[in-house]
């Protein structure tokens, strides 16, 4: 797979219980075999409303945001991993 090079691509659909999709999701989008993009507000209001709400969408589309990030950067090697009490900390550091 090139370096941000287009690659030949099909759009699929994913059936399967609700508990298991976001670990097949992030699976598979860490296997580079599928890219997952964020659903357009338009699209969305077709499907049925789910009980996750505003908060959980920018959450995801944060997190796919990360994940498409970390995929395009270098690998460096990890460090020694560090332990916060706090959620203050987290932040501070």
């Amino acid at each position: 797979m090139g370096f941000l090079r287009p690659v030949p691509m099909v759009k699929i659909g994913l059936v399967g219980l609700k508990a298991d999709r976001e670990p097949v999701v992030s699976l598979l989008h860490d296997l580079g075999v599928v890219q997952v993009e964020p659903l357009r507000k338009e699209a969305l209001e077709l499907l049925p409303a789910d009980r996750g709400g505003e908060l959980q969408r920018t959450v995801s589309d944060g997190l796919l945001r990360f994940r498409t990030l970390t995929n395009a950067l270098p690998r460096a090697p990890a460090a020694a991993p560090m332990a916060f009490p706090t959620l203050d900390s987290i932040l501070a550091a």
